[in-house]
Protein backbone atom coordinates (compact mmCIF):
# COMPACT_ATOMS: atom_id res chain seq x y z
CA UNK A 1 0.00 0.00 0.00
CA UNK A 2 2.81 1.91 0.71
CA UNK A 3 4.22 2.03 -2.66
CA UNK A 4 1.31 2.31 -4.18
CA UNK A 5 0.57 5.69 -2.26
CA UNK A 6 4.45 6.95 -2.89
CA UNK A 7 3.83 6.11 -7.01
CA UNK A 8 1.38 8.12 -7.16
CA UNK A 9 2.44 11.35 -5.30
CA UNK A 10 5.75 10.75 -7.48
CA UNK A 11 3.60 10.77 -10.84
CA UNK A 12 1.74 14.26 -9.27
CA UNK A 13 2.71 16.78 -11.54
CA UNK A 14 4.96 19.44 -9.63
CA UNK A 15 3.40 22.30 -7.79
CA UNK A 16 0.63 19.90 -6.16
CA UNK A 17 -2.79 20.06 -6.98
CA UNK A 18 -2.74 24.14 -7.65
CA UNK A 19 -4.53 24.82 -10.80
CA UNK A 20 -2.86 27.71 -13.31
CA UNK A 21 -4.04 31.32 -12.46
CA UNK A 22 -6.90 32.38 -13.88
CA UNK A 23 -6.70 35.87 -16.13
CA UNK A 24 -10.41 36.51 -16.97
CA UNK A 25 -12.56 38.75 -14.83
CA UNK A 26 -9.34 40.66 -13.24
CA UNK A 27 -11.12 43.52 -12.26
CA UNK A 28 -8.58 46.06 -14.05
CA UNK A 29 -7.37 44.86 -18.07
CA UNK A 30 -3.62 45.64 -17.18
CA UNK A 31 -3.76 42.86 -14.65
CA UNK A 32 -4.92 40.45 -16.51
CA UNK A 33 -3.39 41.40 -20.01
CA UNK A 34 0.21 41.09 -17.44
CA UNK A 35 -1.58 37.69 -16.20
CA UNK A 36 -1.73 36.45 -19.87
CA UNK A 37 1.84 37.64 -20.88
CA UNK A 38 3.19 35.56 -17.84
CA UNK A 39 1.11 32.74 -18.72
CA UNK A 40 2.74 32.69 -22.78
CA UNK A 41 -1.24 33.14 -23.69
CA UNK A 42 0.20 35.61 -26.33
CA UNK A 43 -2.37 36.47 -28.45
CA UNK A 44 -4.24 37.18 -25.47
CA UNK A 45 -1.77 39.16 -23.91
CA UNK A 46 -1.92 41.24 -27.58
CA UNK A 47 -5.00 41.49 -27.28
CA UNK A 48 -5.10 43.14 -24.10
CA UNK A 49 -2.74 45.10 -24.08
CA UNK A 50 -3.10 46.55 -27.77
CA UNK A 51 -6.73 47.23 -26.39
CA UNK A 52 -5.18 49.32 -23.40
CA UNK A 53 -2.61 51.34 -25.83
CA UNK A 54 -5.52 51.96 -28.14
CA UNK A 55 -7.60 53.07 -25.15
CA UNK A 56 -5.08 55.67 -24.57
CA UNK A 57 -6.40 56.66 -21.41
CA UNK A 58 -3.69 58.87 -19.40
CA UNK A 59 -2.68 57.03 -16.54
CA UNK A 60 0.60 54.85 -15.95
CA UNK A 61 -0.74 51.54 -17.08
CA UNK A 62 -1.18 52.27 -20.41
CA UNK A 63 2.52 52.43 -20.78
CA UNK A 64 3.45 49.69 -18.94
CA UNK A 65 0.92 48.28 -21.46
CA UNK A 66 2.37 49.59 -24.09
CA UNK A 67 6.03 48.28 -23.08
CA UNK A 68 4.56 44.83 -22.49
CA UNK A 69 2.90 44.88 -25.78
CA UNK A 70 6.83 44.98 -27.12
CA UNK A 71 7.85 42.45 -24.77
CA UNK A 72 5.16 40.52 -26.45
CA UNK A 73 5.62 40.93 -29.86
CA UNK A 74 9.17 40.26 -29.16
CA UNK A 75 8.51 36.67 -28.16
CA UNK A 76 6.18 36.33 -30.75
CA UNK A 77 9.46 37.26 -33.09
CA UNK A 78 7.16 39.96 -34.38
CA UNK A 79 10.76 42.21 -34.86
CA UNK A 80 9.58 44.87 -37.06
CA UNK A 81 6.26 45.56 -35.54
CA UNK A 82 7.93 45.71 -32.08
CA UNK A 83 10.68 48.00 -33.00
CA UNK A 84 7.78 50.35 -34.20
CA UNK A 85 5.97 49.73 -30.91
CA UNK A 86 9.17 51.07 -29.44
CA UNK A 87 9.52 54.22 -31.44
CA UNK A 88 5.86 55.07 -30.63
CA UNK A 89 7.07 54.70 -26.78
CA UNK A 90 9.96 56.83 -26.89
CA UNK A 91 7.72 59.26 -28.88
CA UNK A 92 5.03 59.57 -25.98
CA UNK A 93 7.42 59.44 -23.38
CA UNK A 94 11.23 59.80 -23.61
CA UNK A 95 11.83 59.13 -20.11
CA UNK A 96 9.35 56.10 -19.49
CA UNK A 97 11.53 55.28 -22.43
CA UNK A 98 15.09 55.74 -20.44
CA UNK A 99 13.73 53.86 -17.29
CA UNK A 100 12.38 50.52 -18.99
CA UNK A 101 15.38 50.37 -21.03
CA UNK A 102 13.67 50.95 -24.25
CA UNK A 103 17.49 51.06 -25.72
CA UNK A 104 18.48 48.02 -24.25
CA UNK A 105 15.01 46.21 -26.16
CA UNK A 106 15.56 48.20 -29.78
CA UNK A 107 19.29 46.81 -29.58
CA UNK A 108 17.95 43.18 -28.86
CA UNK A 109 15.50 43.54 -32.11
CA UNK A 110 18.31 44.84 -33.89
CA UNK A 111 20.51 41.86 -32.88
CA UNK A 112 17.62 39.53 -33.32
CA UNK A 113 17.00 40.85 -36.91
CA UNK A 114 21.09 40.86 -37.82
CA UNK A 115 21.36 44.57 -37.85
CA UNK A 116 23.58 44.87 -34.53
Amino acid sequence: MRIAILIILLLLPVGGWAAEPVCAGVADGYPEALCFYHQDRLNEAEAAFRGLVESDEPRPETLKAHYFLVRTLMKQRRWPEASTELIKIYSTSPSFYREWGGDFLLGEIRRAQGLG
